[in-house]
């Protein structure tokens, strides 16, 4: 007696794929977690051994200063890679998420309309895409990091030169270039909806 073959049908090749979609997406929500979850240990971690610098009473006066403006240059140069690859995991599940949307179930009669429904509950998908509370934990994560020269400036140091406070500065605002790219989508390379209803070009 032959081994029995399993034909599969269109249907069936789609629900494997939607199923297959699915779980890459739940895949990249977990890293999402993983990305902040260590970005925040670290910066606690780093963080304590610059404020446990700056209390430490043989600290001298003088190296105050630089203590406080390199631990903020640290934490924020901690905070970009961090924020690139959660931009790039985000951007990962909303394409993922308007291709099952446009390609898979326009095509299923009923069930597996997650993406549909959402879609239709709230219809910019860049609005569907965002994470506030990520981003308040990344925007919560840039003022404190400007505590070190906070505390600087309340122990009564002086900048000087005064032109040292801007060594952060750009990295500041990279940093929050990159959170409000994160909640509003502005960067081109957001540009991840399919405007076609045709089907992707295959190879060959």
């Amino acid at each position: 007696m032959g081994a029995l073959k399993i034909v599969h049908g269109p249907r069936d090749e789609e629900l494997i794929e939607y199923r297959e979609l699915r779980a890459e997406i739940r895949e990249a929500q977990g890293q999402r977690i993983q990305i902040v979850s260590i970005t925040v240990g670290a910066f606690i971690a780093v963080l304590t051994v610059f404020l446990g610098v700056l209390f430490d009473p043989d600290t001298q006066a003088n190296n105050l200063l630089a203590v406080s403006i390199g631990g903020n240059t640290v934490l924020l140069a901690l905070l970009i890679p961090s924020l690139i690859m959660a931009i790039t995991t985000q951007q990962s599940i909303v394409r993922k998420g308007n291709y099952i949307r446009r390609f898979i179930e326009s095509r299923l009669d009923s069930g597996c309309k997650w993406e549909t429904r959402l879609d239709r509950v709230k219809p910019d998908n860049k609005v569907r895409g965002r994470v506030f509370g990520l981003v308040g934990i990344y925007l919560f994560l840039i003022v404190l990091s400007w505590v070190l020269p906070g505390y600087a400036l309340l122990r009564g140091l002086a900048f000087r030169p005064w032109w040292i406070v801007i060594i952060p500065a750009p990295l500041t605002i990279w940093a929050l270039y990159l959170t409000l790219d994160l909640q509003i989508h502005f960067s081109d390379s957001w540009n991840l909806n399919w405007n076609s209803d045709e089907e992707p070009a295959e190879d060959g």
